[in-house]
């Protein structure tokens, strides 16, 4: 039973009465024991629901970059920080993209292990950090390798996760010895110039090879005309020394 006016202008607030009247029914048919088991209850399923997206989004990759790879992996000497197992990759690469959900498993996996992996999974962008593709050749991609004691493998195997986390828990051990590379030193300023000029010189030999001889004999013969030019004035000015010399002995004599 309502009092209020039952216009049509009226009755979007005799709908919230009702409805209000209705929880006040709710809320005291309810016991207060019953409302804290409920509110309980719902922390709970909260929290679960927290943790399992939390848990659910963590990465367990690595992302190296031109700055922090030889820091992290210690690739070049192989010390204390195990093995790696890094993908290089570029974001366009439809293989890369087929392979991160494996990849990303797998660094999971690894990191839900009851024994602790002695391998860390870890990715390079090539298009952000290129100098570190060429310093390990990196030509396709994805290219996979295996980082152990100073030493690199290219891993050619199944790119499951299974096969991946295998692989990385002593799978590496049955790799024969001569797939085993030295690692490349880490490139420097001054390593990248001169490994540049050295394959310029590569390419000028290979396909400018009369440019190349032009070259070096204009070099020799600009060498030459400096070297005949500062010998030139070296005579010249040691004339000029003796010249004056002579000239204050003989004044000298004119005095005395």
């Amino acid at each position: 039973d309502h009092n209020t006016p039952r216009t049509t202008s009226d009755m979007p607030q005799m709908n919230t009465s009702c409805l209000l009247s209705l929880f006040m029914r709710r809320m005291n048919i309810m016991s207060k024991a019953k409302w804290q088991t409920t509110l309980i209850l719902f922390c709970y399923l909260a929290c679960i629901a927290l943790s399992s997206s939390s848990s659910s989004s963590v990465d367990h990759i690595v992302e190296l970059t031109a700055s922090t790879f030889e820091h992290q992996t210690q690739a070049a000497t192989g010390a204390t920080t195990g093995n790696w197992f890094v993908k290089f990759y570029a974001p366009w690469c439809g293989h890369c993209r087929s392979l991160a959900p494996s990849w990303k498993d797998a660094g999971k996996r690894l990191a839900e292990l009851e024994e602790p992996s002695y391998g860390t999974m870890a990715k390079v962008d090539c298009t952000k950090h290129a100098i570190v593709c060429k310093r390990f050749n990196v030509k396709g991609y994805p290219t996979l390798i295996f980082f152990s004691k100073g030493k690199m493998l290219k891993y050619k195997g199944n790119r499951i996760t299974s096969s991946l986390v295998d692989f990385v828990n002593g799978g590496y051990k049955d790799a024969a010895e001569e797939d085993w590379e030295e690692v490349p030193a880490e490139i420097t300023f001054w390593s990248k110039f001169f490994s540049d000029m050295k394959k310029d010189f590569a390419d000028m030999y290979k396909y400018r090879k009369n440019f190349l001889a032009a070259l070096v004999i204009g070099s020799l013969a600009l060498g030459v005309g400096i070297g005949y030019f500062i010998e030139r004035m070296s005579i010249r000015n040691e004339k000029r020394n003796v010249r004056k010399t002579t000239v204050s002995t003989e004044d000298s004599k004119k005095e005395d």
